[in-house]
């Protein structure tokens, strides 16, 4: 909340409006929710934020009062019926008649945009300066992220623990689903695939896994709308040659990226590396569309900030959460997956998983 009240101080702004419509979506975070610590259950929610520190907190279900305020401990939450008249009615009150910033303006219907902009002189888009603001982690953001660390290395220890010739993919989502979740994750958003050459990692299906497989899996823990992400790959049996070969591909321009994480650093550094190491053995054009797309990505306000490409010229910063992911598709092996989340810090970067970088093999017996 300090850091809306410089941002609305900064543009000489009224007060700065945050609006939710109730979608909570993996893809599309809500600033909403990770400004004020709540989900909302309404399909009309905003919170105005004032210089002074007040925020007054709207929401278009009048029985979802008492819950808004008892976990954001905002003492002004307001149920109603009729969304927009109170609205218009709280933007008088508050005096605010110059310049209001919005965040979240794609989300709002027509009638509270257009109520809006008829009671402020002034409608200022923030969505981009608040995304930055979420860039550099609170401290509580980063005690809840590498608790999130902790809960990605449980959702793999329970995908490995469970694999096995004959087990669906859907049946093994549902163990790395349940772990995480009796382990404290509020919620998981989990990719997985499998097969002899995979093409791409998806949502669970009924598929049977068999031995000779390459099973990969993209694990995301979440709490208090943060997100955390770990990407590995195993071998059900003995893997071949070429497998082992391939991967160390993935191997090398993780280390090969690692050594280059500081503050300071340009954010393109990341596939600069890896993208070099898979050109060097030959695959510059499995590093493009549509084989790739980026190497790695910020979490921000949700799961994904910042993508990260060979055009990313922002600077790494203390404080920023990332993941790091040199997944690649190998035309003798298909897609190979391999990702760690990391903390940018003073003197370099801290892994956030314990989970070894490396392809993992589950022995069939």
């Amino acid at each position: 909340m300090d850091r809306l009240i410089d941002l609305l101080e900064d543009r000489g702004l009224d007060a700065i409006l945050l609006y939710s419509d109730g979608e909570h979506s993996i893809a599309r975070p809500s600033a909403l929710e990770y400004f004020c610590g709540v989900t909302p259950l309404a399909n009309r929610n905003c919170a105005i934020v004032t210089p002074e520190g007040s925020c007054t907190f709207l929401v278009d279900l009048p029985r979802d009062v008492d819950r808004i305020a008892r976990h954001t401990g905002i003492e002004d939450v307001r149920g109603t019926n009729a969304f927009v008249s109170e609205l218009v009615a709280v933007v008088r009150e508050l005096e605010v008649d110059t310049a209001l910033g919005l965040v979240g303006i794609d989300r709002m219907d027509q009638a509270v945009y257009q109520a809006i902009e008829e009671t402020v002189e002034q409608v200022h888009s923030l969505d981009e300066p608040v995304d930055a603001l979420a860039a550099v982690k609170t401290d509580a953001d980063l005690e809840t992220f590498h608790e999130l660390g902790r809960l990605a290395d449980v959702g793999f220890t329970a995908a490995y623990d469970a694999l096995s010739p004959g087990i669906k993919e859907y049946e093994l989502s549902a163990e790395i689903e349940y772990a995480m979740r009796a382990a404290g994750s509020e919620d998981n958003f989990n990719l997985l695939s499998s097969g002899s050459h995979n093409q791409l990692m998806h949502g669970p299906t009924e598929r049977v896994i068999r031995a000779g497989d390459t099973v990969l899996f993209e694990i995301s823990p979440v709490i208090d709308g943060l997100v955390l992400q770990i990407c590995r790959t195993i071998s059900v049996g003995t893997p071949d040659r070429t497998l082992v070969e391939k991967f160390s591909l993935l191997k090398e321009a993780m280390a090969n990226t690692k050594s280059m994480l500081r503050a300071g650093a340009p954010a393109k550094v990341i596939a600069e590396r890896m993208n070099a190491v898979f050109r060097d053995a030959g695959y510059a054009e499995y590093c493009e569309p549509p084989y790739m797309r980026t190497r790695g990505h910020e979490f921000g306000i949700g799961p994904i900030g910042m993508a990260i490409d060979e055009g990313t010229d922002t600077e790494l910063r203390e404080g920023m959460v990332l993941v790091v992911h040199p997944n690649q598709y190998v035309p003798e092996t298909g897609y190979l997956s391999l990702g760690d989340p990391i903390e940018i810090t003073a003197d370099g970067f801290e892994t956030l998983v314990d989970t070894p970088a490396r392809l993992f093999t589950k022995e069939v017996l």
